[in-house]
């Protein structure tokens, strides 16, 4: 069944009201300024800033915003609006929307050019204008040409020079020397033999950027744990800030007056922007779910530890699903500017010949994807101290430095 424009963006902002979280499927795909109908305008800006401050979207707080008037067109919204339809009809109404400027565009070359007022050559210049602004709309709206990307070069410049850096600092003086910071786009590799210290590498790596151990920070983070609970995460974070084992704090066995300064700890934590995720596995949930927090500004780093345990729906080998995943996690990064770090066993290969590459287990195509690589490697004669090893940086150096495990093995020193 075929219906007006008006009524497929009205079924449209209805279904974003019976689901608000079917906005992040229209991530990139439709925006305000795509709906003819001004009623179906103001809502879908309203919803999108609703939904930005994780709001309640729901009539009261749409009335409140736009007023009772709104009330009738929304009721038979909700009443039209089916969630299962919502990526379809707002492909419709943006490609309405695509014709109707290209139509607009053309008048303005048509009419001039037939009563002579411009000639041939400044038409053609003009469809050419027509034809680049029409694929900006396509491909994800980036003029490509050399003075545009100057532009936007030179504005990254400036913003980073007012911010001391391009990047979020590691808070690892041998890394953020050599500018290997957290930057938008990047994706790293953290790799070692099982009960290397990955994941208490882990928990430190987020207690130097959160601020907890450098001073106040919000940094969004999140971690997909898809090996621990959400509780035993927890557990080691608060483990490596306050020196006690992960085991003691969950259990409840602290000693009364050392639960000061876990208390402390805990409401450092609280102030921190850490969201933690320990039952999503299937790789279309977890990239679902860090689109829908980067559209709410959160998720500047992604942590998940580790690859080997994501899960597909597909009947593809593990070694495929591997090589797969690789490259679409590098896309995901790159396309929501966001960092990601990837925990991963060494391959099999690798923990026989310690050839030097990269060696995370599954596939080459993470060695080939990772920005930055990182190879933890215990002392032989030392099972306390631990190499970090830099196996890759794409963009510089490649620091080696030692750490040491503190005396209760929840961080490093």
């Amino acid at each position: 069944m075929s219906y007006s424009i008006p009524e497929y963006e009205q079924m449209v902002i209805g279904a974003l009201i019976n689901k608000p979280e079917k906005l992040v499927d229209l991530f990139c795909l439709v925006e305000q300024e795509d709906f003819f109908d001004l009623r179906a305008r103001s809502l879908f800006t309203v919803i999108v800033n609703l939904y930005r401050k994780r709001e309640d979207i729901n009539i009261s707080s749409l009335v409140d915003v736009l007023g009772k008037e709104i009330s009738p067109y929304i009721i038979t919204a909700m009443d039209k609006g089916l969630p299962s339809n919502v990526v379809k009809f707002a492909g419709i109404i943006k490609e309405h929307s695509r014709r109707q400027l290209i139509i607009r565009r053309l008048k303005e070359v048509i009419f001039p050019l037939s009563e002579g007022e411009i000639n041939s050559d400044k038409a053609a210049r003009m469809l050419g204008d027509i034809y680049r602004d029409h694929s900006k709309s396509i491909y994800h709206k980036k003029d490509c040409h050399v003075g545009p990307l100057i532009e936007r070069f030179n504005d990254i410049v400036l913003k980073n020079r007012e911010s001391g850096g391009s990047g979020i600092l590691t808070g690892f003086e041998e890394l953020d020397r050599e500018y290997i910071q957290y930057q938008p786009g990047s994706m790293w590799m953290i790799i070692g033999y099982s009960s290397t210290g990955k994941t208490t590498f882990m928990s430190e790596m987020i207690n130097r950027v959160n601020g907890m151990k450098n001073g106040e920070n919000k940094t969004p983070i999140v971690i997909f744990s898809l090996e621990m609970t959400e509780e035993q995460m927890v557990a080691r974070i608060l483990a490596n800030y306050t020196g006690f084992k992960a085991q003691v704090l969950l259990s409840g066995a602290i000693h009364d007056r050392n639960i000061p300064k876990v208390t402390s700890a805990s409401n450092l934590l609280l102030r921190s922007n850490l969201c933690v995720y320990d039952h999503i596995r299937n790789i279309d949930q977890l990239e679902a779910e860090i689109r829908r927090l980067r559209f709410q500004d959160h998720a500047r780093i992604v942590f998940i530890d580790f690859i080997q345990n994501i899960t597909d729906d597909s009947n593809k080998s593990k070694y495929q699903m591997m090589s797969d995943l690789a490259v679409r996690l590098q896309n995901l990064f790159i396309e929501l500017r966001c960092t990601g770090i990837l925990l991963s066993q060494i391959s099999n290969a690798e923990a026989k010949q310690d050839s030097g590459i990269i060696g995370a287990k599954g596939a080459g195509e993470f060695d080939a994807a990772a920005d930055i690589a990182i190879r933890l490697k215990r002392s032989t004669n030392d099972e306390r101290r631990i190499m970090l090893e830099t196996r890759k940086n794409r963009h510089g150096a490649k620091p080696k430095f030692q750490m040491k495990f503190n005396d209760s093995w929840t961080g490093f020193i």
